[in-house]
């Protein structure tokens, strides 16, 4: 069972200048004029998970909650966001070489001062395969994205989304793939829950 716990702030903003400023400010990539406002900030974010591990099986169940919060100024104040995820994984080592795991997730992002939300909930399937130094991964995952407009003028789409994927790592210095290379995957582009 294990407990993370983290609040920051950050007053960088104030250094980007004026709205003008800040859309026209060149980051080597794309800046989201709804983040990059000149108010200070402060973020806060806890997670409580459990593990359970056995020779060839591994559960895990984890909440989130991320609340990033603008105090100073009451039109900056819309951009208040509140993250709670819930996930639980079921993994299984069939062969030494193969395992699969089975994920379902729930998210919800809450725009406070706007009462509105977007929530997504999905079921992924993954099968891997592991070679001396090639870690291959299938993947098939089922998404639903619904929301409520509250008080702005935005709704959310509701709709289904099928997704399938294969991805792979390779290691260049030759050390065996594992589990936990292939668990990185999921962090990379086309692989988050977004």
């Amino acid at each position: 069972v294990f407990l993370t716990g983290q609040q920051s702030y950050s007053a960088n903003g104030a250094s980007m200048g004026s709205a003008s400023a800040q859309l026209t400010l060149q980051t080597g990539g794309s800046l989201s004029p709804g983040l990059a406002i000149p108010q200070p900030a402060k973020l806060r974010s806890g997670s409580l998970g459990w593990n359970f591990d056995r020779a060839r099986t591994r559960l895990s169940l984890v909440g989130t909650i991320r609340e990033l919060v603008y105090e100073q100024t009451t039109g900056v104040r819309n951009y208040n966001h509140r993250d709670e995820s819930l996930y639980a994984t079921v993994g299984r080592q069939l062969r030494p070489t193969v395992s699969v795991q089975l994920r379902a997730q729930g998210d919800v992002e809450r725009y406070t001062e706007l009462h509105a939300r977007t929530a997504w909930e999905s079921v992924r399937f993954t099968i891997s395969k592991h070679f001396t130094r090639l870690a291959i991964a299938f993947f098939a995952e089922r998404r639903h994205q619904s929301g409520s407009a509250g008080v702005s003028n935005f709704l959310p789409a509701s709709y289904n989304d099928d997704r399938v994927g294969i991805y792979f790592t390779y290691d260049l210095f030759g050390a065996r793939a594992t589990d936990s290379s292939l668990g990185v995957m999921r962090n990379l582009p086309g692989m988050s829950n977004y």
